[in-house]
């Protein structure tokens, strides 16, 4: 958390010397990032000598991560599409309803658990909720959070 709070403190002081670093200006600095960032996610083992090593330079990896696909324009992948920006918009909704779908998902996949084989039963829990928070969370967003905020807003210029 100290390191991103740094990352935001100079991205918010001296943006323009800190995008131009080389780390965010040269593609295969970003790229040596990306793949250190995919070996600490997936590839080593963890072990208890390693891991206190590990937690400076993952910590300064993860804060590269945020700035580079946030606000540097010359980044290795950005993550500005419509469905993110979509999921981003619905994003409260995704995560109030989410626990609310896993448990009603769980407790109907537990009635088929026994006709299923697992891999198919695994493929239905996990796509039934995705698919059901993403749907609800739309729905609440479009009819009740747009709503709220909008009433709200023309509630403050009243006062």
């Amino acid at each position: 958390m100290a390191i991103g709070g740094w990352f935001a403190f100079l991205l918010f002081h001296n943006a323009e010397k800190l995008l131009n670093m080389k780390i965010f200006s040269s593609k295969y600095m970003q790229a040596l990032v990306l793949l250190f960032l995919s070996w600490l996610l997936f590839g080593h083992q963890k072990n208890a000598l390693l891991e206190p090593l590990l937690v400076v330079p993952s910590g300064l990896a993860f804060a590269w991560l945020i700035v580079n696909v946030s606000v540097n324009p010359n980044k290795l992948f950005g993550l500005d599409n419509k469905v993110f920006n979509y999921l981003g918009e619905i994003s409260y909704g995704i995560y109030m309803y989410h626990m609310v779908v896993v448990y009603a998902v769980t407790f109907l996949v537990g009635k088929l658990s026994s006709d299923l084989p697992f891999i198919a039963l695994q493929s239905v829990y996990f796509s039934s909720v995705f698919s059901l928070t993403i749907v609800l969370s739309g729905i609440s967003f479009k009819f009740l959070e747009s709503t709220i905020l909008t009433k709200g807003k023309h509630y403050l210029k009243k006062i």
